[in-house]
């Protein structure tokens, strides 16, 4: 059997080539216009890095209380409106019904999309068409980033569990 991968090394190692990308960038940044291409690479980039392994930590950690965390990014947006995003909801196990299974409850469905330069969380729907609500960009400069991903992954949670009682 192979050996487990170090997932806390291999984060590390990606957050660190990540900052030195941000800091090589900087100087082209600031010398030209930003084309909606490498915004979108920037965005996948971000997205990746930042938050899919926070996303992978809480999935771990779900998965032991028996919940999924299902996550679906979308970075096949090129040559579209739409900015990459990613969207995330907590699954419960399949319930019994009178006449078998009755569905899962679950979270309201979250979206973090990003442009390269800021995010913002997106509550309920789907971000390409059906509506939604979006909280204020936050800059990827902010130095509340973390605390912003971290605020929307456990809102998500705490959406699970409002939902147990009205049967969602």
């Amino acid at each position: 059997m192979p050996p487990k991968p170090d997932f806390r090394a291999i984060i590390a190692a990606a957050k660190r080539k990540y900052e030195e990308r941000r800091r090589g960038d900087a100087p082209r940044r600031t010398s030209g216009a930003v084309t909606d291409e490498e915004q979108i690479e920037a965005g996948i980039r971000w997205l990746k890095v930042a938050l899919l392994p926070l996303l992978t930590e809480a999935s771990t950690v779900l998965a032991g209380e028996k919940i999924e965390l299902a996550v679906h990014p979308s970075f096949d947006v090129h040559g579209t409106p739409h900015l990459p995003d990613v969207g995330f909801q907590c699954l419960g196990p399949q319930r019994a019904g009178r006449w078998g299974l009755s569905g899962r409850p679950h979270s309201d469905k979250y979206w973090i999309r990003c442009d390269g330069e800021s995010f913002e969380v997106g509550i309920g729907g789907d971000p390409a068409s059906a509506p939604q609500r979006f909280n204020p960009k936050v800059k990827l400069s902010d130095k509340r980033v973390d605390d912003r991903l971290n605020d929307a992954i456990c809102a998500c949670i705490q959406s699970y569990y409002d939902n147990l009682d009205s049967g969602g």
